[in-house]
Formats: C-alpha cells, sequence, structure tokens
C-alpha cells in the first residue's frame, strides 16, 4: 500500500522533477536516469582500440575491418547495423550511438552494456565479440548476429511465422512459457554472478529461428559492486514498485520483471497503464492485484499476482523459484484438459440422473460417463493435489456413481465407493443402510423360501429314492409272484402275514434310508404314505381274514386304498399320478369281478403297472425356479 505519496521524498513528484526532460518518453521504452553517485567513470573514456567502420559500397573491397550492411533496428541512444567483418568473413551485429543531448548517457550505458554482457558466458545472453571507439571517439560494440523476432512482436501476432522455431505453433501460451523458462535460466545465471537485469519485458528477449532464446540490452543492469546505486532505471510499463521508489533492487525486482512479462503473454497488455509517464509510474508504484477474466489458467494468474506483488517478500524468492512455478503448470496442464472433459461427463451423468428416480434405461452411457469423469478427476487430482476443482469434481463423480448403484439396489458396490469419498456423507449412507436392511430382510425371506422349496423338492435325492423304491417294491412282487405259482386263491391268514412281512421290510427300509433320502420333507411323505398304505392293506387283510371276506375283494379293497392315497398325491404333487390312479381303479374293479381267474397275478401284474406309471409321473416333476431380486 503506498501512503503519502506526495510527502515521500522519492514519490512521483520527485521522480518527475528528475526526468521533467522525458515527459513524453514512451511508457514501454527503457528510462536510464543514473545519480551521480552510481555512474561508472572508469567507464566513460576508456582506453579501448579503434574500429574502423565504413559503408559497403557497390561491392568493393573493404578497407576498414567492419562493412556496414544495413540497419537492423533504431532506438532512442543508438542503433543496430549488420556489418561484415573483413578478418573472419562472418556477419555481425555492431551497436553504435546516436549525438544529441544524452550523448553522454549514452555512452554510459552502451559501455555498461558492453561490460556486463561480456562477463556472462552463457546461451541467453549474445556474445560480445569486441569493444571499442569508432572514427569519432564513440564506443562501437561487435556482437553475434542473431536471425530472430522479440517476443513482444510474437504476442501481437499469434499467426507469426517465429512461433513455428518452437514447434509449437498451435499453441502459443505452451510456447510463450517455454520462452520465459528459457530466460528465467539466463537470470539465474545472472543473479549468480551478482548481476540484476533490471529490464526484462517482451521487447527485450530474442527468439532465435532455430529455438535460440536471448535476454537483450543489458545496459541498465545492476553490477555487483553498485552498493550505492540510486539509478531511476527501467521500463515503466513493466517497472517494479522498488524501482519506482529508488528502492533496494536485487534477484526479486527480475522476478516481479518475469511476472509482468507473464502478465502481457496472458493478456497482450502491459502490466502497468496510463496517459502519462508519471501515472504509469504511480501505477507500478501500487501494483494492485488483478482479476484475471476466465480465459486465463487460474494457476498462471495467481503467479502473476504474486509474482508482481508490491512487497518483495510476497514474491517467490528466486527465479529459480518462479521458473519451478511455470514448469509445474505445464505440467498440470495436460490434466487440466482432462479435468475440463471430465467436468462434461459429470454434468451429462448429473442430468442423466435428474431426470428420473429410477435407474437410467442406458446404464452403459451411465457407467460410461461416470467412470470417465472419475478417472479425468482423479488424474488431475494425482497431478495437481492442491487443485479444489479436481478434489469437488472426483467427490461428486463418486456421489453420482453412488446414486446410480444405490437406483439398482447394489450395496456393497455402494458402500465401496463411498469408502472412497474423502468425508463423511450422512444422506448416501442413511439410504444405503436402509437399503442394507431391506436387502437382509429379502435375503431372509429368500433363505426360507429356499428351504421350504427344498422341503417340498421332488428332485431331491429322486435317483436313489427311486432306486430304494424300486429294491422294495422288488421284494414284495417276488414274494407275491413266489405265492401265485402255488396257488392261484391263497387263504386270507396268508396275505395277513404278506403284509404283515412287506410293513416289515419297508420299516426296514424306512430306517436304512432316513439320513441319506428322508432328509426333506416330500421324500419323508413319499416314505410316510408307502408305510401308511401297507398299513391299510394289513388292516383291511386282517378285517377279510376274520369276516371270511373273499380274497378277490379285500384285494380289491386293497388296490383302491392305494387309489386313493396315490389320487391324494396326484391333488398335492402331479396331475401324472392319476394315471396309476387309474390304473389301480381299474385294477381293483378286475379283481372285483373275478377276472381274470388267476387272483394273484391279476393283482401283481396291476401294482407293477401303478409302480411303472407312478415312477413316469414322479421323473416328470422338476423342481421350479428359484425367485429373482
Amino acid at each position: 500500500m503506498v501512503a503519502n505519496e506526495r510527502s515521500d521524498p522519492g514519490g512521483v513528484d520527485d521522480l518527475a522533477a528528475t526526468l521533467h526532460d522525458l515527459r513524453d518518453h514512451p511508457v514501454r521504452e527503457t528510462i536510464g536516469v543514473r545519480s551521480r553517485a552510481g555512474r561508472d567513470d572508469d567507464l566513460v573514456a576508456p582506453s579501448l582500440p579503434t574500429i574502423t567502420l565504413e559503408e559497403v559500397r557497390d561491392g568493393a573491397s573493404l578497407e576498414a575491418d567492419l562493412g556496414i550492411i544495413e540497419q537492423l533496428g533504431e532506438g532512442g541512444m543508438g542503433r543496430v547495423l549488420l556489418a561484415r567483418q573483413r578478418s573472419l568473413r562472418r556477419d555481425v551485429a555492431v551497436k553504435t550511438l546516436h549525438g544529441g543531448a544524452l550523448a553522454e548517457h549514452a555512452m554510459h550505458a552502451l559501455l555498461r552494456e558492453a561490460r556486463v554482457t561480456g562477463s556472462l558466458a552463457h546461451p541467453g545472453v549474445i556474445p560480445v565479440h569486441s569493444l571499442g571507439l569508432d572514427a569519432r571517439g564513440r564506443p562501437l560494440l561487435v556482437m553475434k548476429r542473431v536471425d530472430g523476432v522479440e517476443l513482444e512482436a510474437l504476442l501481437r501476432d499469434r499467426a507469426h511465422p517465429g512461433w513455428r522455431a518452437r514447434g509449437l505453433d498451435d499453441d502459443t501460451l505452451v510456447a510463450s512459457l517455454q520462452i520465459l523458462t528459457q530466460v528465467c535460466l539466463t537470470l539465474e545465471f545472472a543473479h549468480s554472478q551478482g548481476i540484476v537485469h533490471r529490464d526484462v519485458k517482451p521487447a527485450n528477449i530474442m527468439v532465435g529461428a532455430f529455438g535460440e532464446v536471448y535476454l537483450l540490452d543489458w545496459g541498465v543492469a545492476r553490477m555487483p559492486d553498485d552498493a550505492d546505486d540510486e539509478s531511476v532505471v527501467g521500463t515503466p510499463a513493466y517497472m517494479a514498485p522498488e524501482m519506482a521508489r529508488r528502492g533496494k533492487v536485487d534477484a526479486r525486482t527480475d522476478v516481479y520483471l518475469l511476472g509482468a512479462t507473464l502478465h502481457e503473454v496472458l493478456t497482450g497488455r502491459a502490466r502497468h497503464t496510463g496517459e502519462t509517464v508519471g501515472e504509469v509510474i504511480r501505477a507500478a508504484r501500487r501494483s494492485r492485484p488483478v482479476e484475471y477474466g476466465h480465459d486465463v489458467p487460474e494457476e498462471l494468474a495467481r503467479l502473476c499476482n504474486e509474482a508482481t506483488a508490491q512487497d518483495p517478500t510476497e514474491r517467490p524468492q528466486t527465479v529459480e523459484a518462479f521458473r519451478a512455478r511455470l514448469a509445474t503448470y505445464v505440467r498440470h496442464r495436460a490434466a487440466h484438459a482432462l479435468r475440463g472433459t471430465a467436468a462434461e461427463r459429470l454434468e451429462a451423468l448429473e442430468s442423466l440422473l435428474a431426470s428420473s428416480d429410477e435407474p437410467p434405461a442406458d446404464l452403459t452411457l451411465a457407467y460410461q460417463l461416470g467412470t470417465e469423469a472419475r478417472f479425468g478427476f482423479a488424474q488431475c487430482a494425482r497431478e495437481h493435489g492442491d487443485d479444489p476443482v479436481a478434489r469437488d469434481g472426483l467427490e461428486r463423480s463418486v456421489r453420482a456413481l453412488v446414486e446410480l448403484e444405490l437406483r439398482q439396489r447394489h450395496a456393497d458396490t455402494a458402500a465401496a465407493l463411498l469408502a472412497d469419498l474423502g468425508g463423511p456423507d450422512d444422506g448416501l449412507r442413511a439410504r444405503l443402510d436402509r437399503l442394507r436392511a431391506e436387502l437382509e430382510d429379502r435375503e431372509r425371506e429368500r433363505e426360507r423360501l429356499e428351504a421350504l422349496e427344498r422341503e417340498h423338492d421332488p428332485a431331491h435325492e429322486s435317483s436313489r429314492r427311486s432306486l430304494y423304491f424300486l429294491v422294495f417294491v422288488a421284494i414284495i412282487i417276488a414274494a407275491w409272484t413266489l405265492t401265485a405259482r402255488t396257488e392261484s386263491r391263497p387263504p386270507a391268514h396268508r396275505l395277513v402275514w404278506l403284509s404283515f412281512g412287506g410293513l416289515a421290510l419297508s420299516g426296514l427300509t424306512v430306517l436304512a434310508i432316513r439320513r441319506r433320502v428322508l432328509t426333506n420333507a416330500f421324500n419323508r411323505k413319499i416314505a410316510a404314505l408307502l408305510v401308511l398304505s401297507l398299513c391299510a392293506m394289513l388292516v383291511n387283510r386282517t378285517l377279510g381274514w376274520m369276516t371270511h371276506t373273499p380274497v378277490a375283494s379285500t384285494l380289491a379293497v386293497d388296490l383302491l386304498a392305494l387309489a386313493v392315497m396315490v389320487g391324494a398325491a396326484a391333488i398335492t404333487l402331479t396331475p401324472r399320478l392319476f394315471v396309476p390312479v387309474a390304473v389301480l381303479v381299474l385294477g381293483a374293479i378286475a379283481l372285483r369281478l373275478e377276472w381274470p381267474s388267476h387272483i394273484v397275478g391279476g393283482f401283481v401284474l396291476t401294482v407293477v403297472v401303478a409302480v411303472s406309471s407312478s415312477l413316469w409321473a414322479f421323473h416328470g416333476v422338476s423342481r421350479p425356479p428359484a425367485p429373482r431380486d
């Protein structure tokens, strides 16, 4: 904050008095007003060799060491010429001075630039070949010729062919950051030598035709031995506050100038603006933070404001730190692009979920949107851990996927996704708990139904059941067959003993198969039906024996009793059992009418046919499908 500007001895009014003869000075050009204490008098009239310089006329051979070919550029204090160096047969750049009121200052600035530039052996500084005096005794600086264009010109024309030297003519922002990174490396070397440039700006950054980057115009640089230098130098449009106040200048001043240059890269405008030099310098003294538009990356906007902070202690403290921030942004930039795509996917998924409370009709699309959104935000957060937009987007993506799983009643998947959230979500957690409770109730009901189904499943141990049943029936039939071979009408008491034997055999069979076959209610009912049928036959035959009922009638009643029991099973299990019911009824009628005459044979035949049709009926009964969620 600037307080009491008018009473500040180093304020704008004092500066305006010092620069009264430069009131119309362009704000984008360098000011170089040095106090007497800051002058290097040993450079004003040094003992330098004379370098001859003449124009090349009609291709005549040169007698001078340097022959002027053309003028490359011109500034307020001097001009840059393209010349041919006769001794080495090469083209060089020659910097000379104009005459005029500022001739002494211009001479001093050129000699100082030669001294500073010549001391910096770095790829980012144009090499100095020689320093001498021309025929008029004015300094003359011979430097390497560089084919290139100033960054200022590139920024004014985003289609300039000079961008192709960076290989990124379709991405001028990244190319500009690469150029600034190379400028940072040059400044880092200069600072290691105790030199502060003090005039970093787009016009002083030269981009060569093959990607070279040079930092130009070291004429106002601060040297290590300039301890008492109170010079007011620099370019008003980029000037740091301490430069405008004649305060202490150090490496953090160059950090400010880098920030001001980055500001122009991002906005196309100089950091300080105004109608006059005084207004521009006032803006430099205040150096208020800039509110950048949405088209400026947030990370770079933050770096610009930090680097151009009024208080040097609030800036990145070294050029290296500034360069690291640039590198971090370039590394994050791909992640930011991925973040933008992820945001589009997330908005599409949230819109899809908002359209209905039911699961989306196109689940494949919903999962694709959610997965891509989550992946994009996760990658951005991994590359740029302090990006709040990426963290928020990642949490929203997970919540949307949780919502998608809850609507499909996928509790385990929803719980796994909830565990990935950065913080608890009571609403989703409560819905998940309710869903789990519902699913547990449903699972218990399903288990109960499955147990009930197993209890009444005809297919359960059907093979073993049929095997034991066939063995039992075969033994009974064998016994009856033996009886039939000896007599066609056995006495009633023999029927009683055959029934008793069959009942005893059935009891032993039930005991033998109870742990292997009688493990569900259906098989137990079949066994009980068999035992009950044998009991009924025993009772019927005993009554027939006691009442002297004819054997044919007794056997007919046996078949009718079996028909009634099998008919009950047909009603509860399968209609196919009505086939053996019909067989038993027909057999009973035939026996009652005493046809055929061989009573036992007819009874055995009826039982064999009824048993065979019963096995066929049970073979057609299958387990019903389990209910689905």
